[in-house]
C-alpha cells in the first residue's frame, strides 16, 4: 500500500468474509526507486473451518477477489467463502450473489446469509451450478452446450439427494430453476 499502512480494521473484514481468521500482521516500511514510501503487509491467515486449502489452487482467485473488493469493484459478504471452499473467482460468486439477489426480490423468505451458507456449505452442487451457467451461457461452449447442459442437470438434480436439509434443497433448486429460466441477450 503507497504512503501510509493498511489499517487492519479495513482489511479484516475482507479476509473475514472469504472464510480467513488473522492470526497475525507485520507491517514493512519500503522506499521505491523514486522515493516515495511503500508498506508491504504481512499477514498469517488461517481458515475460519479449519479446512485444508490449496494454497497453489487457490493463489489467483485469492488476489484478484481481494483486489476487486479492495477498490470496491466486488461486494465484501459471506459469499466470497467461496473462494476458499469452493476455489471460485469472484465473478464466479458474484453471479451467485446476484441470483442470490434476484430471489430477495422475488420474496423468497430465506435471508442472504441462509443462501450464502447454503451454497458454501454444499460446494459440489455450487460448481455445478456455474458450471450450468457456464455452458448455457458462455459462446466458448455454444456449440455444444444442449447436451453438455443435460449432463450437468442430471449430476445436479443427483447431488440433491445428498441434501439434507429441506431449506437448502428449495434454494439449491430454485437456483436451478432460475438459471434455467434466464435468457441470454
Amino acid at each position: 500500500h503507497a504512503e501510509q499502512p493498511v489499517t487492519l480494521s479495513d482489511v479484516m473484514p475482507i479476509f473475514e468474509n472469504m472464510g480467513f481468521r488473522v492470526i497475525g500482521e507485520h507491517p514493512y516500511e519500503c522506499i521505491d526507486r523514486e522515493g516515495r514510501t511503500v508498506w508491504i503487509h504481512d499477514f498469517t491467515l488461517t481458515t475460519s473451518s479449519k479446512q485444508v486449502i490449496d494454497i497453489n489452487k487457490i493463489r489467483h482467485n485469492f488476489e484478484s477477489l481481494f483486489l476487486k473488493v479492495w477498490e470496491g469493484n466486488a461486494e465484501n459478504d459471506s459469499f466470497n467463502r467461496l473462494v476458499i471452499s469452493a476455489y471460485l473467482n469472484w465473478r464466479q460468486i458474484a453471479m451467485l450473489r446476484s441470483y442470490a439477489r434476484y430471489m430477495r426480490q422475488i420474496r423468497v423468505s430465506n435471508s442472504q446469509r441462509f443462501i450464502a451458507n447454503t451454497v458454501v456449505a454444499n460446494t459440489h452442487i455450487s460448481k455445478l451450478l456455474i458450471q450450468l451457467f457456464e455452458s448455457r451461457f458462455n459462446p466458448k461452449h455454444q456449440a455444444s452446450n444442449s447436451s453438455k447442459t443435460e449432463e450437468i442437470e442430471t449430476e445436479f438434480l443427483a447431488e440433491l439427494d445428498n441434501v439434507h436439509n429441506l431449506s437448502e434443497d428449495k434454494i439449491l433448486r430454485l437456483y436451478l430453476d432460475l438459471i434455467k429460466a434466464t435468457m441470454r441477450t
